[in-house]
């Protein structure tokens, strides 16, 4: 990373570089920013250039494949495993270890890419039982949740709901794969909110509620007999 943002400097290229982490700043750039880790990186990443990802060693990259998925190109190292994962020269650039390329690195981040990625295909469907799908209905499914500290104590934003960072406490309606996410399902296996209740759909049919109000039985009036 040092390498290829002081060769940029040095060919006088152009460029900003958000680099999103809790660690110490390790080089400084102008054109170097660096930000507080989010949740919603992959907003970033479609709006950027690259996404990079200049690891010593890899396994299934999730960042590399989401920011493929959305037509971002990357720029990665060797890694054997983005070679498995169907990365070539249409939609990644590769910065060997020694950096010996990384003026050609440079020469193909002016270049424009265009394509359209499709992950390799697995034989899983072989493998899971077969039946009926139940995340359609999953997807329907609408919880109430209630955040811990979490987002404070990190400074992390919730960029769904307009880059705030929600205070401890703080409630408010998710969807069923926003709540997995929030629950734990993320980078750093944390847990940003509780989940206070699921939400039910209001149904058609007229609910009649109890009240504390005691209606008083109405008797029948009796007739008076007619004198003969």
């Amino acid at each position: 990373m040092k390498a290829l943002a002081k060769r940029l400097d040095e060919r006088n290229i152009p460029y900003t570089w958000d680099i999103y982490t809790n660690s110490p700043q390790s080089f400084v750039s102008e054109n170097i920013v660096y930000r507080k880790p989010r949740l919603d990186i992959l907003n970033y990443a479609k709006a950027s250039d690259f996404l990079i990802q200049l690891s010593d060693n890899e396994g299934y990259c999730y960042s590399v494949i989401e920011s493929l998925l959305i037509g971002t190109p990357v720029i990665v190292t060797p890694c054997p495993a983005f070679k498995e994962l169907g990365l070539n020269d249409s939609n990644s650039i590769k910065l060997e270890f020694d950096c010996s390329n990384i003026d050609q690195v440079i020469d193909r981040m002016l270049e424009k890419f265009d394509f359209k990625y499709i992950p390799k295909k697995d034989n899983w469907d072989n493998v899971l039982v077969k039946g009926k799908s139940t995340y359609k209905e999953e997807l329907k499914m609408r919880f109430l949740v209630e955040a811990t500290d979490e987002f404070e104590k990190k400074g992390i934003t919730d960029g769904e709901r307009g880059n705030i960072i929600p205070k401890e406490g703080e409630q408010w309606e998710v969807d069923f794969e926003r709540k997995e996410v929030l629950t734990g399902n993320n980078e750093y296996g944390i847990e940003f909110v509780k989940v206070i209740e699921e939400i039910k759909e209001e149904t058609t049919e007229t609910k009649i509620e109890n009240t504390e109000e005691v209606v008083e039985e109405v008797k029948p009036k009796k007739k008076k007999a007619k004198k003969e």
